[in-house]
């Protein structure tokens, strides 16, 4: 059976200790008006105190993003795996995969020889739509 192409990030599959995988709560972790969507799985940096985005091809990761929770500019709340870009939001808090013994499941973005499989990955980001 073939391999259908459908992108889904960083997929926590076991964490190295054999403890649990868990997400770490960042109040305030995005910047409000962040101009960039995030999804589940999208690898993060840290770029000032607790404020994540998106990481950048080249750059080097700090966690995967997780969830957030906002209440928008009309006063819903919303909860959920993604991040619209420029939101204006309030109460903004995020979760992000910050253990460095959590191993994780990528989609490759072409063919990989039995022999590469295990190694670390090179992350090509992507900036999609639900």
């Amino acid at each position: 059976m073939a391999t259908t192409l459908a992108p889904y990030g960083m997929r926590p599959a076991w964490h190295l200790g054999g403890g649990t995988i868990r997400s770490i709560q960042f109040e305030g972790g995005i910047a409000t008006g962040y101009a960039t969507s995030l999804f589940e799985g999208d690898a993060v940096r840290l770029v000032a105190a607790g404020v994540f985005n998106a990481t950048a091809a080249g750059e080097l990761t700090d966690g995967v993003f997780h969830r957030c929770q906002y209440t928008a500019a009309n006063g819903d709340i919303y909860i959920g795996p993604y991040w619209p870009a420029s939101t204006t939001a309030t109460n903004i808090t995020c979760w992000v995969y910050i253990d460095k013994q959590i191993v994780y499941q990528i989609q490759s973005s072409g063919s990989i020889a039995i022999t590469g499989r295990g190694d670390v990955a090179d992350i090509v980001v992507r900036y999609g739509t639900l």
